[in-house]
C-alpha cells in the first residue's frame, strides 16, 4: 500500500515524471508498483525474503553490481529474528554493497523509555532496541553477519565530526535555533550504520578519519 501511494505520487507530479521518464504501474497484484527505465517501486514485506528475491529479480536488479542499501528506520521494526535474516540475505546476495542504516538505540534512559512508548502507542514498537541497545551492538551485528567492514556513530558525533563545517554553518543560518539541549538528547538515540562487502566497497572507509572536518 505505501509502495503504491509513492507510485501514485509520482505519476501526479510533472517534475516527478521528468525525472523518471515514461513508465508503467503494476498490477494489483504485483510486487512491482512502477517501472520506468531506471527506476522501480517494489512493495514487499521483507519478512519474506524468496518473493524479495524472486521480485528483485523479475525486476532486472544486478546484484553483482556495486549496490547502496539503505534502511531508513526499517529494521527496528522488524522483529530481530526477521531481521537478522535480512541483513545476512543481503551480505550473501550483495557481493560489493554498501548497507547504510538509520534508526533509534540507547533504550534505557528516560528519553529511550518515553521513545519505546511513543512508538507503542502508534502500534510501531520498536523491536530491535533491547538487543541491540547501542552502536557497538550494532556494529557487531552486521559484523557478524557477514558484512566485510562496518562502523557507526550517533548523529551528534555525526554532525560534529562528519558534515563539513561550511555545511554545518549553511544548516545553522537558516532559522534560529536555541533548542541545542533538546536537539542533542534526540541525536543521542539515533545512529547512523555503514557496512560493507566486496572487493572495492570493503577497502573504503566507511567513516573518514573525523581530522579530515574540523569542528
Amino acid at each position: 500500500e505505501v509502495a503504491r501511494r509513492k507510485a501514485e505520487r509520482i505519476g501526479e507530479t510533472p517534475e516527478l515524471c521528468a525525472l523518471t521518464g515514461p513508465f508503467q504501474r503494476g498490477e494489483p497484484a504485483s510486487a512491482l508498483c512502477f517501472e520506468s527505465a531506471d527506476y522501480c517501486i517494489l512493495g514487499l514485506d521483507l519478512r519474506q525474503l524468496q518473493r524479495v528475491e524472486e521480485a528483485l529479480g523479475a525486476a532486472g536488479l544486478d546484484a553483482a553490481s556495486p549496490t547502496l542499501l539503505l534502511a531508513e528506520a526499517v529494521l527496528t521494526y522488524l522483529e530481530p529474528e526477521s531481521a537478522a535474516a535480512l541483513i545476512a540475505w543481503a551480505a550473501q546476495r550483495f557481493p560489493n554493497a554498501l548497507f547504510v542504516v538509520y534508526e533509534q538505540m540507547r533504550p534505557q534512559d528516560a528519553f529511550g523509555q518515553c521513545m519505546l512508548q511513543h512508538f507503542r502507542q502508534l502500534n510501531s514498537p520498536l523491536h530491535g532496541l533491547e538487543r541491540f541497545p547501542d552502536v557497538e551492538a550494532q556494529r557487531r551485528r552486521f559484523l557478524q553477519a557477514g558484512w566485510t567492514a562496518c562502523g557507526a556513530v550517533d548523529m551528534n558525533e555525526f554532525y560534529h565530526c562528519f558534515l563539513p563545517a561550511e555545511e554545518r554553518r549553511r544548516v545553522e543560518n537558516i532559522e534560529p535555533f536555541d533548542e541545542f539541549e533538546e536537539w542533542h538528547l534526540k541525536c543521542a538515540h539515533y545512529f547512523i550504520l555503514a557496512a560493507s562487502r566486496g572487493d572495492t566497497l570493503s577497502h573504503t572507509l566507511v567513516f573518514p578519519s573525523s581530522e579530515a572536518f574540523p569542528r
